[in-house]
């Protein structure tokens, strides 16, 4: 006997029932079959047939939907009820005090899909009556906005925002947020990691507030206040733990690293821009206004100065020192050099040289002008000079002599007058009032005597002019007589 039936729609009665797989037309058959219909109903499945038949919930659901006497009307359920706009049949509702409307889907207690294709799932899940494609899915989640979408417990998304984490807030307009407390505040804003802050207009937040498993961890004790990474200036950039993007166009990459003021640039641990358009690379560099610094815990705080090299630094305005371990504070300085220094107004250039004279020149390794020396050259490894306007040419060279001192003169020297200039027995003392000293090309006195032939030296012309030898080999001296009546005769030379 045949033992496989189907489920076919019965006209006269007006319901499912089960008939024999053979029954397939109103005429005769060639084999006799069982054609016995019965109605179909739960007892029969659950009682007589639950060896042939295995629904599963899913089935059932489908059954339901797609079976029933009024398979054109919104499908709701569990007391859901339509939107205040209506609902068709491409609505599905179900939860306890759902509203759903026009092709739209809700499913969970209290939860809102009253636009046009929405859908809302979740306790409390709402995407608004006026809000069309709208999604919101989670506990007490929240998508205000055509196209809205929104995933996460207690998430909140409006206006064309994209959310994605649990308490993850994109509060304006066409906003992107992913991360858990995560929040973009204003239009077209990017946050993505937990607890980062996109405040500014068009800004971007990459990062968190937690760098407990890093070294950085230290700057981010109980007794500093509590932040997070945040872009707050209009189309600002953070990336990084902690980092923060204050002023407009600003941009930071790195932990820890800020900038406080307009297009400030930070790039690496720590680093800080602290005024506008300063540029800090490097762990721990830090550029005030209009500077740069370059390096790790390099520092050009002076108004467009720089500083490039680790650990150099400058404080004074206009400044420029490249080379490690620089520091400075004087302005309108140029140090270069590892370990180099200068004073205002002065350059210094090569490994340690210094010029420490306002307006001093000192070029070569270790070459030193004195604080005092004003007006200085120093050029050559190790030269020095002590005096001001002095100059000290080649290795060890040392310019010690000031101005205005008076040249050796014998006691039976022709010329017996005051000292001058013009006669050659007097340096000049003063030019525009700046004390003028000796050029040296060697060292004169203590244990290490360095001497210096000058050749090359071209016949002198004027008074204060140098002479070279073959000058002094044709000098000729000339006598000439004079009679004087009175006082006798004089004799000129």
């Amino acid at each position: 006997m045949n033992k496989i039936f189907r489920v076919i729609w019965s006209h006269a009665q007006q319901a499912w029932v089960v008939v024999s797989e053979l029954v397939k037309s109103h005429t005769k058959t060639s084999a006799y079959t069982d054609k016995r219909a019965q109605v179909c109903t739960s007892d029969y499945f659950l009682d007589k047939q639950q060896d042939k038949f295995k629904l599963s919930l899913l089935s059932l659901v489908l059954l339901s939907i797609f079976f029933s006497s009024v398979g054109l009307a919104a499908w709701l359920q569990d007391n859901s009820s339509a939107g205040s706009k209506g609902s068709d049949e491409g609505t599905i509702g179900i939860g306890k005090g759902s509203k759903v409307g026009h092709g739209s889907i809700t499913i969970g207690q209290k939860s809102e899909a009253e636009g046009r294709t929405a859908v809302a799932i979740g306790y409390l899940a709402k995407t608004g009556s006026e809000h069309d494609n709208a999604i919101a899915i989670g506990n007490s989640s929240t998508a205000t906005g055509p196209g809205t979408v929104t995933v996460g417990h207690n998430s909140e998304a409006k206006d064309r925002s994209v959310v994605l984490g649990a308490n993850a807030k994109g509060k304006n307009a066409q906003t992107v947020v992913i991360g858990t407390l995560a929040e973009a505040s204003a239009s077209q804003s990017i946050a993505i990691g937990a607890d980062t802050k996109a405040e500014g207009y068009g800004s971007i937040s990459i990062g968190g507030d937690d760098l407990d498993q890093t070294k950085y961890n230290d700057n981010n004790s109980t007794n500093n206040p509590r932040r997070t990474t945040t872009a707050k200036g209009k189309a600002s950039v953070a990336i990084g733990g902690l980092s923060l993007a204050t002023g407009d166009g600003s941009t930071v990459l790195g932990p820890l690293a800020s900038a406080s003021h307009t297009e400030g640039i930070a790039i690496g641990a720590r680093s800080k821009s602290t005024n506008e358009y300063g540029i800090a690379v490097g762990g721990g560099a830090t550029a005030g206004k209009n500077a740069v610094a370059v390096g790790r815990d390099s520092k050009g705080a002076g108004t467009d100065s720089i500083a490039i090299g680790n650990s150099a630094k400058t404080t004074g305005a206009d400044s420029v020192v490249v080379g490690a371990n620089i520091n400075v504070t004087g302005e309108k300085l140029v140090a270069i050099g590892r370990e180099a220094n200068s004073g205002s107004h002065a350059t210094a250039l090569g490994y340690k040289a210094s010029a420490g004279g306002m307006h001093s020149v000192a070029v070569g390794e270790e070459a030193m002008i004195n604080v005092g020396a004003a007006r200085a050259t120093a050029i050559g490894n190790n030269t020095v000079v002590t005096v001001g306007g002095g100059v000290a040419l080649g290795y060890g060279s040392n310019a010690n002599t000031a101005g205005g001192v008076e040249g050796l003169k014998q006691n039976h020297s022709v010329i017996t007058g005051g000292s001058t200039v013009e006669n050659g027995f007097k340096s000049t003392q003063k030019v525009d009032n700046n004390a003028i000293g000796a050029v040296s090309v060697g060292m004169g006195s203590g244990n290490k005597l360095i001497k210096r032939q000058i050749v090359n030296v071209a016949a002198g012309k004027e008074l204060t002019d140098a002479v070279n030898v073959a000058q002094l080999k044709s000098l000729t001296l000339k006598i000439e007589g004079n009679e004087n009546k009175h006082n006798g005769v004089n004799a000129n030379l």
